[in-house]
């Protein structure tokens, strides 16, 4: 299973509930019966299908595997994807959203927020939602990159951080690998271990780390 949930569908459990967005589905979920899977570690692929007994699955898994020798779609060649400018939701409106988180926290209702602002823009002619994936993967390559194609839209993600991984069969364990409340490594294990002791020492890191984990 694949799919997303929209931030207006967590909210439905809270006690505010959020205004659901008109131009996405609270929650939109596919079961893929065959899938390519690509193991970095071992820098291989492999072809994976599912169906009612071995023949169908391994008939999937053989579609799976021919994707492989299609031809790849042409790059664009540059140029930006968006036709004139991205506008950002106003400035007193993001102001003014801070000024009720703080007030919140002050009140003690949440002690936390992530507020974001939304970037708008219209992709040019020509320009598909695939391409514009294609070419952050060219330009921006990062681990956590996906494409989510919808009836009519279509999600184009490229983060660098995995935000939570949950594995039920280790206890349960879940894993989060933030970039923030980190270190790059040094040359040497002197100069590791400093940074390492840096980051420990570090009140506004170790607030930062706690938070993550609340």
């Amino acid at each position: 299973w694949a799919g997303l949930s929209a931030d207006e569908f967590g909210a439905r459990a809270e006690p505010m509930s959020l205004p659901r967005h008109p131009d996405w589905p609270d929650l939109d979920c596919g079961l893929d019966r065959a899938l390519l899977a690509f193991d970095h570690d071992r820098q291989r692929v492999l072809a994976v299908g599912r169906g009612a007994d071995a023949a169908a699955a391994d008939a999937r898994a053989q579609e799976a595997a021919a994707w492989l020798d299609a031809e790849p779609s042409p790059m664009d060649p540059g140029g930006g994807p968006f036709s004139g400018e991205l506008t950002a939701s106003s400035a007193p409106a993001f102001e003014a959203q801070v000024a009720e988180v703080v007030a919140r926290i002050g009140a003690g209702e949440i002690f936390q927020a992530n507020i974001a602002r939304r970037w708008t823009g219209r992709l040019l002619g020509g320009h598909s939602p695939y391409a514009l994936f294609e070419r952050l993967l060219r330009d921006s390559p990062a681990p956590f990159a996906g494409y989510l194609r919808l009836e009519g839209r279509a999600v184009v993600s490229n983060s660098p951080e995995r935000f939570i991984r949950v594995d039920p069969r280790a206890g349960p364990l879940a894993l989060t690998q933030p970039i923030k409340g980190t270190r790059p490594r040094g040359a040497t294990p002197a100069a590791d271990l400093a940074l390492a002791q840096a980051l420990l020492n570090d009140p506004k890191d170790r607030a930062e780390n706690l938070m993550i984990v609340d």
